[in-house]
């Protein structure tokens, strides 16, 4: 027992854990890091489902960058996002669509 109880401590463990906003969604600013963009122009209202969401180029592509309180969140958006955009990468909290 005692030993399930620390695999799920451990994969517990493994989210993000860098800076959150209110939400408990990582910031832009962290997860524009994560991506590896800098210069990340905030939107004023973010999408369905997202917290934050901003847009950048990375590797010559226009991105939009949003981040999520939950991996529900994030699933839920990333469906319906990739039915318009290609997903080009996402971590714990956020992912990025081509723009």
């Amino acid at each position: 027992m005692a030993a399930i109880i620390a695999v799920g401590m451990t994969v517990a463990a493994c989210g993000y854990s860098g800076p959150k906003d209110v939400t408990g969604a990582p910031t832009l600013q962290s997860a524009a890091a994560s991506l590896g963009c800098t210069d990340l122009k905030p939107m004023s209202q973010p999408t369905m489902f997202a917290s934050a969401e901003g847009s950048r180029r990375y590797q010559g592509r226009s991105v939009d960058l949003a981040t999520f309180a939950s991996d529900t969140l994030r699933r839920n958006w990333e469906k319906i996002a990739t039915q318009f955009a290609p997903l080009i990468k996402d971590g714990p909290g956020w992912a990025a669509v081509q723009g």
